[in-house]
């Protein structure tokens, strides 16, 4: 692909410098959620972590960097026992790891959304994942919108009786930065 023929980025990256400086996730209108699927595929399952903390970067030539931490014991899903489980070291070990960290390496725009790209620590393991993202620039807020997809087995939390418990996961994410 030629310099002319990439996509004209989002216009909420367009100037991106101009949005230099210290960013701060506001927790309280950010939310992570998790889903996937229970019961052999059949009934859904979905939880929130309830401590959700994080901050960004933007330097003066427009390169975007941050961090975004979850509280690995504040899966919620409603559901006391279920969470017990998944707080539990068959699943989350959250006592041992107590958050779930993505460290963000850059952000690349794409004809109508945004490329999001970095390193997702799940327990003891690293990985690199990347999902594609809504983003919208105020002078006071960056949001971001995205959904990732996670095989939670990549991360070593395969723990699964009979086959029940879905291996799959989706992350939703809607981060809401303010300006330091």
């Amino acid at each position: 692909m030629t310099l002319s023929e990439r996509p004209e980025p989002p216009a909420a990256l367009r100037d991106v410098a101009t949005h230099a400086g210290e960013w701060a996730l506001d927790p309280a209108r950010s939310t992570v959620e998790l889903s996937t699927r229970h019961a052999w595929g059949m009934a859904p399952v979905r939880g929130i972590f309830r401590t959700v903390a994080g901050q960004g970067t933007v330097t003066p030539d427009g390169k975007i960097s941050g961090t975004l931490s979850v509280g690995a014991a504040s899966l919620d899903t409603d559901h006391a026992g279920r969470d017990k489980r998944l707080h539990g070291h068959l699943f989350l070990a959250a006592e041992q790891y107590p958050n779930i960290v993505f460290v963000l390496d850059g952000i690349t725009p794409d004809a109508d959304h945004v490329n999001v790209a970095g390193t997702l620590t799940v327990r003891d393991r690293a990985l690199p994942i990347s999902f594609p993202a809504q983003v919208s620039v105020s002078a006071e807020t960056v949001t971001l919108d995205g959904v990732a997809m996670i095989d939670r087995g990549d991360f070593g939390v395969s723990h699964n009786i009979l086959g029940m418990a879905g291996m799959k996961n989706t992350l939703t994410l809607h981060a809401a930065f303010t300006k330091r």
